[in-house]
This record gives C-alpha cells, structure tokens and sequence, in this order.
C-alpha cells in the first residue's frame, strides 16, 4: 500500500505505511530513539510531571541521551524488581489484614483508633489522619493508573504475554490510534475483570494496612509496626522509581494509555 503517515507538519517525521495500515517500524513516526524529548516521549506537548519523570529517570541511568536501549545495572535492578514489589506489598497487606485476621485471637485491624484522647495529642492526630488520606489518593491513583493500562492497552495473546502478572505490562505491538478499531474478545473481558478485581483488592488491603500499621505505632508504641513501615515505604519507593522508568519509548505507559501517565 502506497502512502504517507504522519503525526506532525515536519517532514521528516513520516515513514511508509505497511501492508495493514500501521508503520513499519510500528513506533515510526512518533518516536525515534537517541532524539529529542517529544520523540522519545511520543508527544509534542508532554507534561512537566513527564519531563521530571524522563530526566530523573536518566540521570539514574546515567546515560547523556535519551536512549531507550541504554539500561545500565541500576535501572536493570529496579526493572526487574519493581513488579515484585508491588506483589510483595500486595501479600503483606493481606497478611495483615486477611490472615491475621484468621489466625489471632484478636486481629490486628480496627484494634486501635488514629485518635489519642489526650489533648496533647492533637496534632498527632491531624497528622496520621492527613497521612492516611494521602496514602489513599496514593493508592487510588496508582489502582487506576494500572488498570488504564490494561484496559486501553494491547490485547492480550492467551498464555504468551504474560497477561497474569498484575504488574508488568502487555507488549505493544502498534500504537494507540491503531488499536481503536479492535473488538474485545472475551478473553480480553475475562483479563480486565480480573485485573480490575485484583487491582481494587490492592486498593482496600494497602488501604486497610496502613491504617493497622499506624494506629499500632501511634497507640501501642509498637516498634515492630514502624519497622514494618519504614520496610512498606522502601518498597513503595524502588516500585515508583520503576513506574517512572515506564514513562517514555514505544513500550512505555503512554502507547499503552496515554491517561496512566498523568498519575
């Protein structure tokens, strides 16, 4: 098939089209590797939060150039951890809501209050109440950011793409505006279901430990449940460190929803 396809006014910004309607390669146009920050994020208007997202992420990487092949050991480390740690905070939130729930005599969840009824400590009490709420809009925006990616992501090949692990993403195969046309199958359905009810499972167990976590360590002065945060947080922080490095390149968050990237 003859033909041009281009995003943009700039010239040298088009490639032939293939045989069913996309570019070869599939990301050509919008992106080019080793270019400039529009290309390598797919987007001539990318927000601040990107830009942050992409820079940070290179200067981790130590590389001058933003070059999607490039990946030295500490990003490598992080790539491939990433997704586990989202998983083992997703089970250590159901060991202490769920399980430890089965096997105590008394659970651990709604034993205590985030209020001290000592009036010297209201402002410990303000202060765990705003913490709370700033951990569910963490934990509402990135439930949703996830399952965006799978809803308006590729479509999953039943048992080659890995589509049962919560927290990697499909890989794209064409851009977005090419995949519009395509029907759900009922596998795809099936997928989403699951993700959606995995994802606000995620939401309510995260949620529900915390708040154990911290009323045991603001009423009973309980060491251990510091520790335990103090542990949760490094896991957030090496799992947001990899969510970041999703952000640009054909395979990044944005090919797969360009709504994920705003979280």
């Amino acid at each position: 098939m003859a033909g041009k396809f281009t995003l943009s006014n700039s010239e040298d910004k088009t490639c032939p089209l293939g045989i069913d309607g996309h570019p070869e390669p599939f990301y050509c146009p919008r992106y080019r590797n080793r270019g400039t920050l529009d290309e390598f994020l797919g987007d001539t208007q990318p927000t601040y939060l990107e830009c942050v997202a992409v820079r940070t992420v290179q200067w981790l990487n130590g590389c001058g150039s933003h070059d999607w092949t490039h990946e030295n050991w500490l990003i490598t480390c992080i790539r491939e951890t990433g997704p586990g740690m989202r998983i083992g905070y997703f089970l250590s939130s159901f060991s202490v809501v769920v399980l430890a729930s089965v096997y105590l005599d008394t659970p651990l969840v709604g034993q205590y209050e985030l209020h001290s009824p000592n009036r010297t400590m209201q402002f410990g009490n303000v202060t765990l109440t705003l913490a709370l709420m700033l951990w569910a809009v963490d934990y509402g925006l990135l439930c949703m950011a996830y399952f965006l990616i799978r809803y308006h992501g590729a479509t999953p090949r039943p048992g080659m793409d890995g589509e049962c692990a919560p927290f990697y993403r499909l890989p794209v195969r064409k851009l977005r505006e090419y995949r519009v046309d395509e029907e759900p199958t009922a596998y795809t359905w099936a997928v989403r279901l699951v993700m959606g009810v995995l994802y606000l499972s995620y939401f309510v167990l995260g949620l529900l430990c915390v708040h154990t976590v911290l009323s045991h360590m603001y009423m009973d002065r309980n060491p251990w449940f510091a520790a335990m945060l103090v542990l949760k947080m490094a896991i957030l922080l090496v799992a947001s460190i990899d969510d970041l490095s999703q952000i640009g390149s054909p395979w990044g968050a944005s090919p797969a929803s360009e709504r994920r990237c705003m979280r």
